[in-house]
């Protein structure tokens, strides 16, 4: 599948609306938050490397707080470039009182894909090398005044992506 599309000069994408040049995969174990880590070492994560080893990017699917108890092992998977951080709901949001756990990440070298209120979006670029998120931004100018702020801090290109709610990604 991927052959064909990269001969006709097409992305990979996923149910995450994640594109990449290569192959792109969001390897996840929802069963994780039920078990140990040893466990978890020990009967999935051979499984995950394995799916990972024949993909270009991978972003790794943590859901919830109870699956955070393996965030060490993923972190040290050098084949997943970055952590898709659900939060859950009811008090486990706003994302802000994540930005610890995003920093965590982070700090390991990958990025982070998380979920949010547009009112939090302002306060969560303030970390470097943000993070892909996913945010109702359906106004244009919200989406000019973004891509502004973005240029006069001098980030990069490319460092911020929010996805629009019609599940269009923009880079900025």
């Amino acid at each position: 599948y991927h052959a064909r599309l990269a001969a006709a000069g097409m992305p990979s994408t996923t149910w995450l609306h994640a594109v990449s040049p290569g192959r792109m995969h969001v390897p996840s174990n929802d069963f994780s938050c039920m078990i140990s880590t040893a466990d978890f070492e020990r009967l999935f994560l051979p499984g995950i490397l394995r799916e990972c080893r024949h993909m270009t990017h991978c972003i790794y699917h943590l859901d919830g707080p109870q699956a955070l108890r393996h965030l060490d092992l993923l972190r040290e998977v050098p084949e997943i470039q970055a952590i898709q951080w659900v939060q859950g709901l009811g008090n486990d949001w706003p994302i802000l009182q994540w930005v610890p756990l995003i920093r965590r990440i982070q700090a390991a070298g990958k990025s982070v894909v998380v979920d949010l209120d547009l009112q939090d979006l302002e306060p969560l670029r303030l970390l470097e090398h943000l993070v892909v998120v996913h945010a109702p931004v359906a106004r244009p100018d919200v989406v000019d005044r973004l891509i502004v702020e973005q240029q006069e801090r001098g980030m990069q290109p490319g460092a911020l992506q929010v996805a629009v709610d019609d599940g269009l990604f923009l880079l900025l």
